[in-house]
């Protein structure tokens, strides 16, 4: 296990301030958005050197206007910072990343979401270990390239994901209002990967905050409820590629840092193919020739997707009965949305949860209660008195204690970082990874050090694609 080593604090300690006035999203702004392929969560318990994930070599997409592709990638081992705790097993740094393909397309296409039947039962599985998000944010970074955002990454302060700021929110609340032991089950650990002042964050144990239920709920809602509408054709292997995922990424100012956040849980009710079965319409295509294409302004149920939902689009989520919203609520605000299509769980027994109410509209200050809010139409929610409440918890918010622990707390992350960097070689001060966690569930600190079993840290970019997101211009 890893031993104690540096920390930082989850909440301000003697002399520090919070943030001395209200923490808006300035300059909002919707970046790109795109479709990829996503094998899913890869969970290691132990050290294995075969179980090392691999890095995509080879990305090629076609917009309407641009193809892209990048060459083989060939990194070097992936080591830890010099003031980390010595890794059980050094045959896991060694290996070298084999080669697989990516395939994104943007724009990107919302699934559609369909509910699932009452009382549909999901299995719960046990998750002893830590994911392993080897490149998590690859695929923003090179969507960025081919879209001219470049500059958005590397100029930003964080590139991260709405849910890993909502978990570091809801840790940093927890401990400040003294809940560590009656919530001893919630800590968190997640990876940060620094690159010329541009720090990727990644949460990576997601069911000790939302519980393992709560996990495989949403595991099985996106496989069971969403339908997408990409299929790729690889032409070198001939294989079909379901572009599974889709991702809309913006950009904001919190206070003096950049942001660019991943919204990975779009999703739109408008099924513009009701006809057709999900695998005849699914538009299957090759690298070589597509067109994404964009829905007509004239297209009336392009027209009814885009309205109900605001800018921020509709969300879809796993919400644990008799529990707070204040997760969801978080993750509404980081992803600048305020509705959401909500599936209710319970806990379950035996390995097994039920969704006892697979479909019920979300948003701040709307009635919890399933039955409330079931039945309604969109149109019942767009009127002023709503968007008034709305704006009222947004403020509040904005104005809270949460919000400003939050940026305290990036504040010592970068200055963490700027501590490790020191600590290495000269000419390797560009870049660090490491993983930041809680030693004992019930700690008010972060250390920087191993999760168990997970093996070394891994990067959450690829050099090959640093290289192309800092080279001269």
């Amino acid at each position: 296990m890893a031993r104690r080593g540096q920390t930082i604090p989850l909440l301000p300690v003697r002399g520090d301030t919070l943030y001395p006035t209200k923490l808006t999203k300035e300059s909002l702004t919707e970046l790109f958005s795109f479709n990829a392929h996503d094998e899913g969560d890869v969970v290691v318990t132990q050290n294995h050197s075969d179980l090392d994930q691999e890095v995509s070599t080879v990305a090629m997409t076609r917009s309407r206007e641009t193809t892209f592709a990048l060459p083989i990638i060939n990194n070097a081992s992936i080591l830890p910072p010099k003031n980390v705790a010595d890794f059980d097993d050094e045959e896991s740094n060694k290996a070298l990343e084999k080669a697989s393909r990516r395939f994104f397309v943007y724009p990107g296409q919302r699934p559609f979401a369909k509910s699932l039947p009452k009382n549909q039962k999901f299995n719960v599985p046990k998750y002893p270990g830590s994911e392993r998000p080897i490149y998590a944010y690859e695929d923003t970074g090179r969507v960025a390239i081919c879209t001219g955002r470049h500059d958005q990454i590397r100029n930003a302060s964080f590139v991260t994901n709405a849910a890993t700021l909502s978990y570091l929110y809801y840790i940093v609340l927890d401990r400040d209002n003294n809940m560590a032991h009656a919530n001893k089950d919630r800590s968190i650990s997640i990876t940060v990967h620094d690159v010329n002042g541009t720090t990727f964050l990644k949460a990576i144990n997601s069911h000790l905050i939302v519980g393992n239920h709560g996990r495989a709920a949403k595991q099985h809602l996106k496989a069971e409820s969403l339908e997408h509408f990409w299929e790729v054709e690889d032409v070198e292997s001939h294989a079909n590629v379901d572009l599974n995922v889709y991702k809309r990424v913006i950009g904001y100012r919190l206070g003096d840092y950049d942001l660019v956040v991943e919204d990975p849980d779009q999703v739109t009710l408008v099924d513009t193919d009701a006809e057709d079965s999900h695998t005849e319409r699914l538009k299957r295509v090759t690298v070589e020739c597509f067109d994404q294409g964009r829905p007509s302004e004239d297209n009336a149920a392009a027209r009814k997707e885009d309205s109900p939902y605001g800018k921020g689009g509709l969300r879809l989520f796993t919400h644990r009965s008799s529990t707070p919203y204040e997760l969801i609520n978080a993750n509404l605000w980081f992803s600048g949305s305020r509705f959401a299509k909500v599936s209710v769980h319970t806990k379950g027994q035996k390995g097994t949860a039920p969704f006892t109410d697979p479909f019920v509209w979300h948003s701040p200050k709307l009635d919890p209660r399933p039955n409330a809010n079931r039945n309604r139409s969109w149109e019942s929610f767009n009127d002023d008195v709503l968007t008034a409440k709305i704006d009222q918890w947004t403020d509040e918010f904005e104005n809270g204690r949460g919000i400003k622990l939050l940026y305290g707390l990036l504040g010592r992350i970068k200055k963490l970082i700027l501590e490790l960097k020191e600590q290495q070689e000269e000419g390797e001060m560009t870049s660090v990874v490491f993983i930041l966690k809680h030693l004992n569930k019930v700690d008010i600190h972060l250390a920087v050090g191993e999760v168990y079993g997970a093996g070394p840290p891994v990067k959450l970019v690829s050099d090959e694609l640093v290289k192309a997101l800092w080279k001269e211009d």
